[in-house]
């Protein structure tokens, strides 16, 4: 009797629980909030409301997600491929009465949800600091102000720029199991996608200079919800999710 993809979702989601995947989705925004809250209490004497202070406290954040994220991503790609790598993974669950298909698309659907999740709760978390700062240090006016749709917006673009580098890392992690090649390559490309962005007019066609386009987009003010960028990411999305389908669908289980 065929196992149902419901089965083998829950069945693959209790295999994480070992990995601490999803609990590393949130504990990395609520470390990044603390710390912005005890810097913004660090800084309090310097308190104005000359400004809209949710978007101080919004860019002060990105300036760690832009670089978190994407390693977060690569990081979380080979946490969850290396569970199959370990004990002959692969010849176990492909021994099982269920489609490949199942157990793949399976993965995929953990490691969407926990970026979205992430992002969801590093959102939720900006609104949480800035009404608990506005609490705690009126100066800064954070009740006289209110959160701009601008910071939902670029969360979603960000989430939309994850997808591509999450299947570029996720493929990679299946095909080598190593480490040093999961998150050394995240680490090499940001770097690169720093340095080309603005110096290469291809740039855009380079997933690795999205998280950083969007910050800069942020802090400018001109962040539009899709652009070509968007477009171009899904297309890596599909090919990488694509060519690691084909390759875990044609490897040999006995080997």
């Amino acid at each position: 009797m065929q196992i149902s993809f419901g089965r083998v979702l829950y069945s693959e989601w209790q295999k994480t629980k070992n990995i601490w995947g999803f609990t590393m989705s949130l504990l990395g925004p609520l470390a990044v909030s603390l710390i912005m809250v005890y810097a913004f209490f660090h800084n309090a004497e310097k308190a104005s409301n000359a400004t809209n202070p949710w978007n101080d406290l919004a860019l002060h954040t990105y300036q760690f997600y832009f670089l978190l994220y994407p390693l977060f991503a690569a990081l979380a790609a080979f946490l969850l491929s290396n569970i199959e790598h370990k004990n002959q993974g692969f010849k176990q669950i492909f021994s099982l009465p269920a489609p490949k298909s199942y157990f793949y698309f399976s993965k995929v659907l953990i490691l969407l949800s926990w970026i979205f999740c992430s992002l969801v709760l590093a959102g939720l978390l900006i609104g949480i600091s800035g009404k608990f700062l506005g609490m705690a240090i009126p100066a800064y006016g954070f009740q006289e102000y209110q959160p701009e749709n601008i910071t939902w917006i670029y969360l979603f673009r960000m989430f939309i720029s994850l997808l591509s580098i999450l299947s570029i890392h996720f493929f990679l992690s299946l095909y080598w199991d190593n480490f040093i090649i999961s998150i050394g390559a995240a680490v090499f490309l940001l770097v690169l996608g720093m340095t080309i962005y603005n110096n290469w007019e291809y740039a855009y066609l380079f997933p690795y200079t999205y998280p950083v386009q969007h910050f800069i987009e942020f802090r400018t003010g001109i962040a539009p919800i899709w652009g070509r960028e968007a477009w171009i990411s899904l297309a890596y999305t599909v090919f990488f999710f694509g060519a690691g389908y084909y390759w875990v669908s044609r490897k040999n289980i006995a080997a």
